[in-house]
């Protein structure tokens, strides 16, 4: 995987922080970055989308898979009418959980959490359909 750490060290850069700084970004060590970099250590799934993340960039440019640094993400009206939905459906959730005394708030940050992971997940299908539907046509 010597391009991911080609292209991590080059975002790096561009973005001007040094390892330490991307490392405490990430929660992981200015030496692990460097691991990363030279390839002498792989992240896993959860931190090379954090990685990913950090840099503004998407997975398949770090590694190697796109030379698209970012491609261009649907505006969130696209994906509108659904998270609405959704979150109308949450709401009721908890409060008809709420009137019966069966939700703790403990409950009702593990709601929001997977609301939220399932939001990011329709975004990342609807911006993945957009991406594929942009390179045929191109």
């Amino acid at each position: 995987m010597l391009i991911f750490g080609q292209r991590m060290r080059k975002e790096r850069e561009r973005k001007g922080w040094s390892k330490v700084y991307l490392g405490s970004l990430l929660g992981v060590s200015g030496p692990a970055i460097g691991n990363y970099e030279s390839g002498r250590r792989f992240p896993d799934g959860k931190m090379l989308i954090k990685i990913a993340e950090a840099f503004g960039s998407s997975v398949d440019y770090l590694l190697g898979y796109s030379d698209i640094r970012q491609p261009d993400k649907p505006h969130i009206s696209i994906a509108e009418p659904e998270i609405k939905k959704l979150l109308q459906q949450i709401a009721h959730t908890i409060n008809e959980a709420e009137k019966t005394g069966l939700i703790n708030e403990q409950e009702k940050i593990r709601i929001c959490e997977q609301a939220w992971n399932q939001i990011r997940f329709e975004l990342y299908k609807l911006t993945s359909k957009e991406g594929s539907m942009q390179q045929d046509n191109g």
